[in-house]
């Protein structure tokens, strides 16, 4: 199930998870890892830079940090 909430603080760390649905492989069988980087890319345009990552098959873990931002 997913969840989403307004994270109003800025100028700290967040961690973010999350999986594939009953664990399938989906980043290895679309070959999604070039998109992801992108996406990182995508992420920093918005002042939110990736610190860390872990990107598994089924999976991705990742330290980001959110700059102060006019945005929420």
């Amino acid at each position: 199930m997913t969840t989403g909430k307004l994270q109003p603080n800025t100028n700290t760390f967040y961690f973010i998870t999350f999986t594939c649905f009953e664990w399938i492989s989906l980043f290895e069988i679309t070959d999604l890892y070039n998109y992801i980087y992108e996406c990182f890319d995508h992420l920093e345009l918005q002042k939110i830079y990736t610190c860390g990552y872990v990107i598994m098959p089924n999976h991705l873990h990742m330290l980001v940090y959110m700059a102060h931002t006019e945005k929420p």
